[in-house]
């Protein structure tokens, strides 16, 4: 398989990732405020899930793995790529708690409103983090 056609991949996997879960994570926030249709939301944010977000996240691991196959030596010898990972670690720990989190919502132990707010900010902000890393590349 090509480097460019698993670069491809990698930024694919990532647009779906980020855009699965921050869609999610709006449907989830508006459920939790009590929006009308919550039945509504709730299918809506499991297709953003399951069908963007972790699928996104499957394919951008893989093909990340597989690109640092192809010259590992160099990649982790490279500042920005090792923080760009440690940032991956954490865009993927927030996603595991939102996924946790939406089971949650509308029941008696629903997180939190600024919890579900802050998980929202906290994944777009590292999300441009990640972008700034691999466009950049300031060390």
């Amino acid at each position: 398989m090509g480097l460019g056609l698993l670069m491809m991949l990698h930024v694919l996997g990532f647009a779906l990732w980020l855009g699965g879960l921050l869609a999610a994570q709006t449907a989830a926030l508006e459920r939790a405020r009590g929006k009308e249709a919550t039945q509504a939301l709730e299918r809506l944010e499991k297709r953003f899930l399951y069908l963007g977000c972790h699928p996104g996240m499957a394919m951008s691991l893989l093909s990340g793995a597989g690109l640092l196959a192809f010259n590992s030596a160099y990649f982790l010898d490279q500042g920005w790529l090792l923080a760009k990972l440690f940032f991956v670690a954490v865009l993927v720990a927030l996603t595991v708690l939102s996924a946790a989190a939406r089971r949650r919502v509308g029941t008696a132990r629903q997180p939190a409103l600024s919890l579900l707010e802050l998980k929202r900010a906290l994944s777009l902000v590292t999300a441009v983090l990640i972008l700034v890393l691999a466009c950049v590349r300031p060390f």
